[in-house]
């Protein structure tokens, strides 16, 4: 694994989220709420989490997609969009499962990878609301 550094997740999630967030064209809300919260991990790894799981929320939201920061340790994102049929969500992070959005079906299989790898727990359910899919991912926080 690469070298890890100290990340500011408040001031690196938005930056990693730029290019994602204008392929949306203002299609999407991308709603932040962001509180200071920082972690030690190596940067790559949490790009290729993080911005694999926001990508799947840009393209299944109908209007909003919330990136949220909670403490101690979690990142959470939630789309408003159809959620994942509840068929797939037993194998949502197998290799090759594709949800309504299109993609390789390699993405989350490939962040359940890497975050199992560091030490993670990335999960992936229906949203409270009802509506929607919530992407968590959690870690230690060190002091």
């Amino acid at each position: 694994l690469p070298a890890s550094e100290k990340l500011h997740l408040d001031t690196v999630l938005p930056m990693m989220a730029e290019a994602y967030a204008a392929e949306t064209q203002g299609r999407v809300i991308l709603d932040w709420q962001l509180l200071p919260l920082s972690l030690e991990a190596p940067r790559s790894v949490l790009e290729i989490i993080f911005t694999n799981l926001l990508r799947n929320s840009l393209r299944a939201a109908s209007h909003k997609v919330i990136v949220r920061l909670e403490p101690p340790g979690h990142i959470v994102i939630e789309d408003d969009g159809d959620g994942v049929p509840a068929e797939l969500l037993p194998h949502i992070f197998e290799p090759g499962v594709k949800g309504r959005g299109g993609g390789s079906g390699m993405g989350l299989y490939i962040a359940k990878t890497l975050a199992d790898r560091v030490g993670w727990t990335l999960s992936l359910n229906a949203r409270s609301s009802g509506t929607g899919t919530q992407t968590r991912l959690s870690f230690r926080v060190t002091l």
